[in-house]
């Protein structure tokens, strides 16, 4: 997403020469908020009060496996 959006600023300003400047800034925008907050996800998450333990397999899985058959022409 990094890259994307430092390539996308690029497309904008039509300047590759500041295509250095660009990312170093990205990047080190991302690593600062990394290392100050959580993701945004993560906080709903606990706002929202869901859990992430694990939970057992068999409680999301159904038994036989069903498939559906390719049927080539």
């Amino acid at each position: 997403m990094t890259v994307a959006l430092a390539v996308i600023c690029i497309e904008i300003s039509s300047d590759v020469h500041m295509l250095l400047p660009v990312l170093v800034a990205v990047l080190t925008a991302k690593w600062v908020a990394d290392a100050v907050s959580h993701s945004l996800y993560h906080g709903l998450l606990a706002v929202n009060k869901y859990s992430l333990d694990l939970i057992p397999v068999s409680m999301v899985m159904h038994s036989p496996v069903v498939t559906l058959r390719h049927q080539m022409k």
